[in-house]
């Protein structure tokens, strides 16, 4: 039996705003009847002008209601619904109302002042009384009885257009007087603030009564608020996103509208499609909030309350390489010819901007105030779609090459800044309007072609220079080659004919040159006034080629029409096969013409051309800004080694040989990226029989991966060796493998000094290899040999760095520093050699017996250095035999070295000596 004659009389404690929840519409009240808080819910529509008529602190009896429990099993609140039989009573008392928080909440207070300027009228923000901060974000769109009738024509443009006349509103004002109920007090960096729950109430004094069932906004940044629910501290991150999107994008970008509106022209705000990738990524979710809930519970749970952490932070180009942890290089690093640094930026941060074709033939990330080179690795396929998009890019690499060279003309060295990201990390967030600007030049007759590309050449800048000889008004024309298979769509026939020939790119198609990838093929449209079907046939005699006319059998080429146009990659075509390290190393190994190998760099050198010949001259101009040569006139070779067994290394020489074709500089050829070098020639030396790369004028670095933060991401078989005795070496694959072993006797150490730039010897001051033109400069290099015992087994150990030698004698860094200064301000080698057979105690110093090199002595032929070390080492591919030697003694190659437990004294140990 239902029971509808449950009568509630007290004072009126908390009031709740008129919410629009989907489609319902109702109020909540909260009265104090005998020191008994109890809860009524209205949501007739005849009874919802009561909310009118309420005034808190006053006394009213409330008739007719139906118990009811609301979230049972979960908060179990009673509550009492309105009926149709229900009234409201206004009861005279004489008692003095009082403000009074049933909440258990001490935060919530209640305030009355006047609105005095609106500090954000977008997401409800206003300033109170000159001091005060109120935040009406929380309860924007949920209600309208903070809003005024609007009669600013300009002002109705923000609500939807589907509302009449008569239910559009604009927020508060300046002037408005309120009374704020339950709100949330705190201080934000000082400045006190009032923020608005579902428990909260703003009264205003109005002229007229007005809908208390607000419209939704269009606002994207109050809609985005409403859906994730993010709590104080994600509002004022949120607004953040949505200024830095304003600054970076508008107006010469986007227009404003595309950021703040949910919607507009029929597309979804960058903001909104921002914030669901960052979803999709599972850098935020939605949390679920009740305002319901929030006024009921006497524990209140608000969404205020939630704990919030910023899913990422969004930079400009400017800020990006302001930002950038740049480690400083020591003395030794500014000394060489290149060098590099990278910024693995944190997760969280992020970069918008819009993707373009960059003048230079590179893809650039421009925003409003800057722009920055990209380079795009991975999967490329729809990277084409991308450019002319507005992108946010994740995880990217902020890079910076240094080449310590000064450009011509200026007193600074040539330094290359660019970005490098993943193209799954690169997310559109509004797709161009490249389709729409050719459907005006599209017709029915147009001819289409699929041209996939089996190989691409780098970037090529074609110079014309004037009779002045390089130095003045020369011309920059760039291009690029491609050895394609033409397929012509839409003919008549049935019959679809295929031809395999050269591409040239020139123009503004070579300008594609980054988001085009070996083995996808494109579909190319051609406007129906060109002849296109005689261009696309009609061979042309080309020089450039005329290097591999001996490989691919000609060195003829088509001029892709330069009104043409790239539409797409044609979905299903998958990358070209290539080939390893190892396959190249292999000596039964039987192809002899270009190929194309995948591998990871592992160490990256410059050296000075031999010949004249081999020196470019390009301007500094045509170097920074078009990324023309290797600045100084270097020659790159690159050493690369196998994706899965790291031990197999391999050397690529890169050149080119004429003065007139230079190839661009590659960006993101630094060690630990993964690339693909087509067209490059598999050699054998004719002095010591090593297989080498050499580059071709077809040669393409492609990168297609970033640069690892450390050796260990990408080289696991260094870093994470099996561990393995000495015994069960032979036989074994030439792998890495970690032993732990007892040093049993320091045979050699050496060290010299050498050119820093070409890695000759030096004597003196100057380098003694003729070709190198750069400043006397010189480091130090070291080498050594020890014999170990694991127990099993004894072997000989060849070092080769350093920071190993460096290791085995136990020098500190300030004793190495007094060693280094002393070899290379005379540049001459100091070496130990131990005698050959365990009897004989004592070794040979070179050169004389100085005081340096007695020191040497002693600490080398030191029983002290003959301790136990954690190794990883390889074993040599043959075995070398020396006079002296055992001939079963393994020979190894150390990778690395580290100390079990030090437990040698230099400073005590040279006490006598020095």
């Amino acid at each position: 039996m239902e029971t509808h004659g449950i009568s509630v009389e007290g004072h009126l404690v908390a009031l709740s705003h008129t919410f629009k929840i989907c489609s319902d519409v109702l109020f909540l009240m909260e009265i104090l009847s005998a020191e008994e808080v109890k809860h009524i819910l209205v949501r007739r529509k005849s009874q919802l002008t009561w909310h009118q008529q309420l005034d808190i602190t006053s006394k009213y009896m409330v008739t007719h209601l139906k118990p009811d429990v609301l979230y049972k099993g979960k908060h179990n609140i009673p509550i009492f619904h309105a009926t149709r039989k229900s009234e409201l009573i206004f009861i005279e008392t004489d008692e003095v109302p009082k403000l009074r928080n049933m909440c258990n909440d001490q935060s919530l207070i209640s305030y009355k002042g006047t609105v005095t300027s609106v500090l954000d009228e977008d997401i409800g923000i206003y300033q109170l009384d000159g001091r005060t901060q109120l935040v009406i974000s929380y309860i924007h769109d949920i209600t309208g009885e903070i809003w005024n009738m609007s009669e600013d024509s300009k002002d109705q443009e923000l609500f939807s257009n589907r509302s009449s006349e008569k239910e559009k509103y604009k927020f508060l004002k300046a002037g408005d007087k309120i009374m704020i109920f339950h709100a949330h007090f705190a201080k934000f960096d000082g400045t006190p603030s009032l923020t608005c729950c579902g428990r909260s109430l703003v009264l205003k004094e109005r002229q007229s009564l007005v809908s208390p069932v607000g419209n939704r906004s269009p606002n994207a940044t109050l809609d985005m608020l409403h859906y994730y629910n993010f709590g104080i501290h994600g509002l004022k991150w949120l607004a953040e996103v949505r200024d830095h999107l304003v600054s970076v994008l508008c107006p010469g970008i986007v227009e404003r509208k595309h950021i703040l509106r949910r919607k507009h022209n029929g597309e979804r705000s960058i903001l909104t499609q921002l914030l669901r990738l960052a979803a999709d990524r599972q850098l935020i979710s939605a949390n679920p909030r009740s305002l319901t809930l929030e006024f009921l519970s006497l524990t209140h749970q608000c969404v205020l309350d939630k704990d919030f952490e910023a899913p990422f932070t969004l930079l400009s180009v400017l800020e990006l390489e302001s930002s950038a942890n740049m480690n400083e290089c020591d003395n030794e690093e500014k000394q060489k010819v290149w060098s590099y640094n990278i910024d693995h930026h944190e997760p969280s941060r992020a970069v918008i901007g819009m993707l373009q074709l960059g003048q230079n033939g590179v893809l650039q990330l421009r925003d409003q105030h800057a722009d920055i080179d990209l380079v795009v690795v991975g999967n490329k396929e729809d990277l084409l779609e991308k450019v002319g998009a507005i992108v946010v890019l994740f995880n990217g690499q902020y890079v910076q090459e240094t080449f310590n060279i000064i450009a011509e003309g200026s007193e600074d060295n040539y330094i290359k800044k660019y970005m490098v990201v993943r193209n799954a990390d690169m997310l559109v967030l509004r797709l161009c309007n490249r389709a729409e600007k050719m459907e005006e030049m599209e017709t029915n007759m147009d001819p289409f072609y699929d041209i996939k590309i089996l190989s691409k050449s780098n970037m090529i800048c074609n110079q014309h220079q004037g009779r002045k000889l390089y130095k003045e008004n020369f011309h920059m024309d760039m291009f690029f080659m491609a050895q394609v298979v033409i397929q012509k769509l839409n003919q008549n026939d049935s019959h679809e004919e295929r031809w395999k020939t050269f591409v040239k790119f020139h123009g503004d198609n070579a300008l594609y040159h980054p988001c085009l990838e070996d083995g996808i093929c494109y579909k190319v449209r051609i406007p129906s006034a060109t002849v296109c079907d005689m261009k696309m046939r009609k061979q042309y005699s080309n020089a450039w080629l005329q290097p591999l006319q001996a490989y691919f059998g000609t060195c003829e080429c088509i001029y892709l029409p330069e009104d043409s146009y790239i539409e797409g990659a044609v979905p299903g075509t998958k990358h070209l096969n290539e080939t390893s390290v190892c396959q190249v190393l292999d000596s039964s190994y039987g192809e002899c013409g270009p190929i194309s190998v995948k591998a990871v760099i592992k160490q990256r050198q410059h050296m000075t051309p031999k010949f004249p010949s081999e020196f470019k001259l390009s301007s500094a101009t045509s170097s920074s800004r078009y990324h023309v040569g290797v600045p100084g006139n270097k020659v790159i070779r690159v050493l690369l080694c196998d994706c899965e067994n790291p031990d197999e290394e391999i050397w690529l020489y890169l050149g080119s040989t004429s003065n007139y074709h230079i190839p661009q500089y590659s960006l993101g050829i630094i060690p630990g990226v993964t690339i693909i070098a087509s067209c490059v020639l598999r050699n054998v030396s004719k002095q010591n029989k090593k297989i080498y790369l050499q580059s071709t004028v077809f040669t393409c670095l492609t990168p297609i991966s970033k640069a690892a933060p450390d050796l260990s991401s990408f080289l696991p078989s260094i870093h994470n060796p099996r561990r393995r005795y000495l015994k069960d070496i032979l036989g074994q694959p030439a792998s890495s493998f970690q032993t732990f072993a007892t040093i049993g006797r320091v045979c050699k150490v050496s060290f010299c000094c050498v050119c820093n730039f070409c890695n000759a010897e030096m004597v003196g001051s100057s380098c003694t290899y003729v070709g190198c033109h750069a400043q006397g400069s010189g480091k130090v290099v070291a080498s050594a040999q020890v014999v170990i015992d694991d127990g099993t087994g004894t072997a000989m150990v060849f070092i080769s760095s350093v920071e190993h030698v460096k290791v085995l004698l136990q020098l500190t860094p300030h004793q190495y520093s007094l060693l280094s200064q002393e070899i290379v301000s005379s540049s001459h080698s100091l070496s130990y050699t131990s005698r050959f057979k365990d009897t004989d105690a004592d070794g040979m110093l070179h050169p004389s017996e100085s005081g340096l090199t007695k020191a040497m002595g002693t600490i080398c032929s030191s029983s002290q250095l003959l301790r136990p070390v954690n190794m990883v080492c390889r074993i040599f591919k043959q075995q070398m035999q020396k006079d002296g030697q055992d001939e079963d003694r393994i020979h190894l190659y150390c990778v690395a070295i580290s100390e079990i437990k030090p437990n040698i004294d230099c400073e005590e140990l040279l006490k006598d000596v020095m």
